[in-house]
C-alpha cells in the first residue's frame, strides 16, 4: 500500500510541476490575469509537494552517505516545516482571491474579505509555528510530516468553504468564462471535506494525503480551460478584419504603423513585412516596438488579443 501511495505522490507532483510550468509559459506569452491567478493557486501547492518529496529523500538517503546526517536533518526540519506553513497560508490567500475574482457580488466587499483572509492567515501561521516548535521538542525528524498532516488538510478546508459560496452564487455569474472557472472550482474542491476526514481519521499513518486530489483535479481542469481560452482568445483564426479608424483612435497608430499591424495580424515575418513595405528589417523592428508600446503589449499574441477586444 505504501509503495502505491509513493508512486501516486510522484505522479501527482510530476503532473502539478508540468502544469505550473505550462501556465508560467502561457502567462509570459499573454500576461492574462486568470492564468496568473491559476499560477497563484497551484504554485504554493506544487512547491509544497516538491519540498515534501525532497525532505523524504533526505531522510532516507542522507544517513547512507553522511555520518552527520542526523545533525543536518535536525537543522533543516524546522525550516522545512516553517516554509510549509507559509506555503499553505499562501494557497489559502490565492484561493480566496481566485473566488472573489469570479463572484461579482463579493467584489463589493473586497476590502472586508481581504482583511478577514489576512487575519485567518496570520492566526493560521502563528498557530502553525507554535505547533511545529512543540513538535520539534518531541521528534525533530517528524516535524515536517506532522505539520503537513495537521495544517495542510485544515488549510484545504478553506477552498471547500469557498466552493460552498460558489454553489449559492453560481447562477449570478453572467460571464461564460467565469462560469466555467467557477464550475472547475466546484468540481475540484467540493469533495474536500471528505478528503480531509480521510486524511485525519483513516490514513494518518501514511505520508500520502487525499487532500492532494483536489489540487490535482483543479490543475488538470485549469490546464484544459487555459488551452481553450488561449486558442479562442489569442490565436487568430483566419484573417482579422481591421477597423482602421477605431484602431487609430484607440492606439494612435500612424499610417505606416497600421500597414505593419495588418501584416503582423496575417502572421508575416519581419523580413516579409520589410519586403512588402520596401523598408529595412531594422525599420520594421522599430515600427513593431512603437506599436507594442502604444498598445501596451509585449508580443504578437497579446497584440492580436488587444485588437480583437477593440473590434
Amino acid at each position: 500500500m505504501e509503495i502505491l501511495f509513493d508512486i501516486f505522490q510522484f505522479v501527482e507532483s510530476a503532473i502539478l510541476f508540468s502544469i505550473i510550468m505550462f501556465c508560467i509559459y502561457m502567462y509570459i506569452k499573454t500576461r492574462d490575469s486568470f492564468i496568473k491567478k491559476t499560477i497563484q493557486m497551484v504554485l504554493p501547492v506544487t512547491l509544497l509537494f516538491l519540498m515534501s518529496i525532497f525532505y523524504s529523500y533526505l531522510n532516507v538517503n542522507l544517513e547512507r552517505y553522511y555520518t552527520n546526517a542526523e545533525y543536518i536533518i535536525e537543522n533543516f526540519s524546522f525550516l522545512f516545516a516553517a516554509f510549509a506553513i507559509i506555503l499553505i497560508a499562501l494557497s489559502i490567500d490565492a484561493a480566496c482571491s481566485y473566488v472573489i475574482s469570479l463572484l461579482d457580488d463579493f467584489k463589493k466587499y473586497v476590502k472586508t474579505v481581504k482583511i478577514t483572509v489576512l487575519l485567518i492567515i496570520v492566526i493560521f501561521m502563528v498557530l502553525g509555528m507554535i505547533y511545529i516548535t512543540r513538535v520539534m521538542n518531541q521528534d525533530i525528524k517528524e516535524t515536517l510530516n506532522r505539520a503537513l498532516w495537521i495544517f495542510y488538510p485544515l488549510g484545504s478546508l478553506i477552498p471547500f468553504l469557498l466552493s460552498v459560496s460558489i454553489y449559492f452564487y453560481y447562477k449570478k455569474i453572467h460571464k461564460k468564462y467565469h462560469s466555467q472557472l467557477a464550475k472547475n472550482f466546484l468540481i475540484a474542491f467540493t469533495p474536500q471535506i471528505l478528503y480531509t476526514a480521510l486524511d485525519f481519521f483513516v490514513f494518518k499513518q501514511f505520508e500520502f494525503q487525499f487532500t492532494h486530489i483536489s489540487y490535482i483535479v483543479f490543475s488538470i481542469l485549469s490546464f484544459y480551460n487555459i488551452c481553450n481560452h488561449y486558442f479562442n482568445s489569442y490565436e487568430a483564426e483566419g484573417e482579422i478584419r481591421i477597423n482602421e479608424k477605431g484602431l487609430k483612435t484607440a492606439f494612435d497608430f500612424s499610417e505606416r504603423e497600421m500597414e505593419v499591424v495588418e501584416l503582423l495580424l496575417k502572421g508575416e515575418t519581419n523580413q516579409k513585412i520589410g519586403e512588402e513595405l520596401y523598408i529595412s528589417i531594422n525599420t520594421v523592428k522599430s515600427h513593431i516596438k512603437n506599436i507594442y508600446k502604444k498598445a501596451e503589449v509585449t508580443n504578437r499574441v497579446q497584440l492580436i488579443y488587444k485588437i480583437k477586444e477593440k473590434q
